[in-house]
């Protein structure tokens, strides 16, 4: 790994220049470096990022995080299983002078517990993404075929007529500028992405008029709470959000869970004003279950505006996009990181058959093309209304009257399998089943 002490790499081209050593750049990274391609990292912070992100991984990622190696590695520092989901009504008091839980109102039905030997894609994979990323680095250096740079900010971008990508970065230790030149350059870099913004690429789309306040918290397990469904979603009009493990609950233990709780409209206080202690436990009184007072332990807390947006592209000449650099939504469902993570597993195998197999480099359009359709078909709707069904004032009347919540409660086949085609048709991308494709209908 590199921390800007040289700027001279060694490795021989093709390499691949990355913006971003979030997950889904160090993703990408690891899979270049296992396909024999080269990386460079730019990352303007001083380290991966800490902050309470996503969590939960879905089976078509897990079986990924097997091929590449770090499945085992997730299970041994902590990662673990659950069936996925429920949805509750808001906590309710008890005899005790504590709150409980609300009502389940919808769940996902399993006719048995997860398995605890955990293989992948049994059921929703639980792990922070900071220690994701944490994983990811190690593996990357451990190739040998990945530079990454930490405290190093992109400011400029020039595309040459020598078939390759220039960039110019600002060491933010030394303040002196340094160039790299790469085959192709990918913008991993965030929402805020500023290799999309040198590009000038539209990123159109609204912002909701509610923020979500994000908390990582040790909290006390009580004996008897349900494990099989320990993620749950609150239902309340003001304020709704999510309950999420970040490592197994034990019962009468003390462990690490997710906290995001939706603020109300248009709320005009400050962040600082947001994240302060005494506002963070008036928001607990109402949504931590448990014994009064309330007894936790904060590790990591952030505000978050969310966001349903898409770039106008995800490919412009010898730079593409990926991850929250080209498409955004909100976070109730998961859908956000592990679509990133599809476009990293796309966007490895356009670039393993440009750089190694002779494919010309038009496929990266197809890549564009193929993975803003994903986010059009698949992610913005289903994670808009992921949300818009647990903003309500009655969750009692929403779960009887919602075509989703009612298949849950009823078991309707037909229609949980027509979402599960929905996902297996519009989520992640086989970009050689769709060459293949377009050479056969090209033929006919």
């Amino acid at each position: 790994m590199s921390t800007n002490e040289s700027h001279d790499t060694n490795f021989n081209s093709p390499r691949v220049l990355i913006i971003g050593a979030g997950p889904v750049g160090l993703f990408l990274a690891l899979k270049l470096a296992q396909s024999g391609i080269n990386s460079t990292i730019i990352e303007k912070e001083d380290s991966t990022s800490k902050l309470p992100r996503a969590c939960g991984y879905a089976g078509i990622i897990q079986h990924e995080f097997v091929k590449v190696g770090i499945y085992d590695k997730i299970k041994e520092m902590g990662g673990f299983i659950s069936v996925g989901p429920c949805w509750r009504k808001p906590l309710v008091d008890n005899d005790s002078g504590g709150k409980d839980l609300g009502e389940v109102v919808a769940k996902f039905k399993k006719s048995k517990p997860v398995d605890p030997s955990m293989p992948a894609g049994s059921g929703t994979l639980h792990f922070p993404q900071a220690r994701l990323s944490e994983i990811l680095l190690k593996e990357v250096i451990s190739t040998c075929r990945v530079d990454v740079r930490f405290n190093s900010d992109l400011e400029n971008i020039q595309d040459n007529l020598d078939d390759t990508v220039s960039i110019t970065v600002k060491d933010l230790i030394t303040g002196s500028s340094f160039s790299l030149s790469g085959t192709y350059l990918v913008g991993a870099d965030g929402a805020t992405s500023k290799t999309r913004k040198l590009l000038d690429i539209p990123f159109s789309g609204y912002t909701w008029d509610r923020k979500l306040i994000a908390t990582d918290v040790l909290v006390y397990n009580q004996s008897g709470e349900e494990s099989l469904h320990p993620t749950s979603f609150i239902m309340n009009d003001t304020h709704f959000g999510v309950i999420t493990p970040l490592m197994q609950p034990k019962p009468d233990t003390r462990t690490l869970w997710r906290y995001t709780i939706g603020l109300p409209v248009n709320d005009p206080r400050s962040n600082d004003e947001l994240l302060a202690p005494e506002h963070v436990e008036s928001l607990y009184e109402n949504y931590m279950p448990g014994p009064r007072p309330l007894d936790y332990e904060i590790t990591n807390k952030s505000i978050y505006s969310i966001h349903q947006r898409l770039a106008s592209t995800m490919r412009r000449d010898r730079v593409v996009l990926a991850g929250d650099s080209s498409h955004i939504c909100n976070p109730f469902g998961g859908l956000g990181l592990n679509t990133g993570l599809l476009d990293a597993m796309a966007l490895h195998d356009s670039l393993v058959m440009i750089l190694k197999e002779g494919y010309s480099d038009e496929i990266l359009d197809i890549y564009s093309d193929e993975r803003r359709r994903s986010f059009q078909m698949f992610v913005d709707p289903m994670s808009t209304y992921n949300l818009l069904r647990i903003i309500t004032q009655d969750a009692e009347k929403r779960t009887e009257e919602d075509w989703f919540f009612r298949a849950l409660k009823n078991g309707n086949r037909r229609i949980l399998k027509s979402l599960e085609k929905n996902s297996a048709e519009n989520w992640a991308t086989d970009m050689r089943a769709i060459l293949r494709a377009d050479e056969n209908e090209m033929q006919l």
